[in-house]
């Protein structure tokens, strides 16, 4: 993993995680397309070998916490 990828996971991706979960279901089409759009150029420009999906991130964001707690 090089370093400006733990920069990205750090900063942007886990800004984006923390907040994710409340506010997808909020968030405007036009709003989803722009943060797809900074993921996306992240990706392309270098920051991180991964393009990852707003979507799919928000659906693991949104049940991860519940299957932690069935786990226990």
């Amino acid at each position: 993993m090089s370093a400006l990828n733990s920069v990205f996971n750090a900063i942007v991706l886990n800004t984006i995680l923390y907040a994710l979960p409340v506010y997808f279901g909020y968030l405007t089409e036009g709003q989803r397309h722009m943060l797809q759009q900074v993921l996306h150029r992240a990706s392309s420009r270098g920051f991180t070998p991964f393009d990852y999906d707003l979507g799919t991130l928000a659906e693991n964001a949104h049940y991860h916490p519940f299957k932690h707690i069935c786990t226990q």
